[in-house]
């Protein structure tokens, strides 16, 4: 699914939950008690900057913005101006 990137910067609180949820998906489920299955866990590390809200687990699930319904964390990151960390 393609961004519309013509509407303005969205709030930056919602940016941030959504690339904190996206990019530290495992950390937060374990905040949380739970553990995220092997092959899911896998799976999701395998999406990359192409992981949507709709790939997390349930319980960060009904955390997403849903203003960034549908969009991955690559399309996020760019509509909020935000760069992927350096590794």
């Amino acid at each position: 699914m393609n961004a519309d990137f013509s509407n303005p910067q969205p709030l930056k609180n919602q940016c941030h939950k959504a690339i904190k949820l996206l990019d530290q998906y495992e950390r937060l489920m374990k905040k949380y008690g739970k553990e995220i299955p092997p092959t899911t866990l896998k799976r999701l590390q395998s999406l990359g900057e192409n992981i949507t809200g709709a790939d997390l687990p349930g319980t960060l699930q009904s955390e997403f913005p849903g203003e960034f319904h549908g969009l991955t964390l690559r399309e996020i990151r760019k509509l909020c101006g935000k760069s992927p960390p350096h590794l």
